[in-house]
């Protein structure tokens, strides 16, 4: 038992270094947004917040499980993933609002292409963040033989690939101009944003329904 609390500890290390790295991916996407914002760039920084929720849900969870010689506080986790809930599918709402909005915009000719070719510096560092990520949590994994880690070295990898396309679209839409490209790359991107969005449902869903009420433990599991 003591040997598994260190390896939760170890990983929810990992856990907490990966979230600082979203924070840091939905912080640099939020200054180039305040000042350079078009529809690519909004939606790939609608994704970084919700990779972060995401990822604040797993890691509470995770540190929770780590403090196997204390009665796990279902309680708290219970609010923490209703609230997670209640704000994701509040930020989806309001993107969607945008999004309809925008496509509106193009449809009625009032809108042309928007997007400006330095934003792609963001996207760029999005995704050195995500690789960053991506390495430090299968290493982790490899050292501590965490489930939850490997799941989670997954998704940031699959972040890596959201990144890249959020850059190419950037720049390929700012080249030739073209507004057909530009919803392409969001309609791209808001799959992403709807992957994310179902682990956070997936994660609250089993906490509020009181499916498997120890199900985050159960990740945690060893191979």
């Amino acid at each position: 038992m003591a040997d598994l609390a260190s390896r939760l500890r170890m990983a929810s290390k990992s856990m907490a270094y990966s979230f600082l790295l979203d924070l840091a991916g939905v912080t640099t996407d939020l200054i180039f947004v305040v000042f350079y914002n078009n529809i690519i760039l909004y939606t790939d920084f609608i994704h970084w917040v919700m990779d972060s929720l995401l990822e604040l849900t797993l890691l509470v969870g995770i540190y929770l499980a780590s403090r196997v010689s204390r009665r796990y506080p279902l309680g708290v986790v219970f609010v923490e993933s209703t609230l997670g809930l209640i704000l994701a599918l509040s930020i989806l709402g309001v993107y969607f609002y945008n999004l309809y909005s925008y496509l509106n915009g193009v449809l009625n000719g009032s809108k042309g292409p928007g997007v400006n070719a330095y934003t792609s510096i963001a996207t760029g560092v999005g995704i050195a963040i995500t690789l960053t990520s991506y390495f430090n949590l299968r290493s982790s994994y490899g050292r501590q033989g965490v489930e939850l880690l490997r799941y989670e070295s997954t998704h940031a990898l699959m972040d890596s690939v959201a990144s890249v396309a959020a850059t190419v679209g950037i720049l390929v839409s700012s080249i030739t101009g073209s507004v057909a490209l530009e919803i392409l790359f969001t309609l791209i991107l808001t799959v992403f944003i709807i992957h994310s969005v179902q682990g956070i449902l997936q994660d609250s869903f089993r906490i509020i329904t009181g499916e498997t009420l120890d199900y985050k433990a159960s990740l945690l599991i060893m191979n």
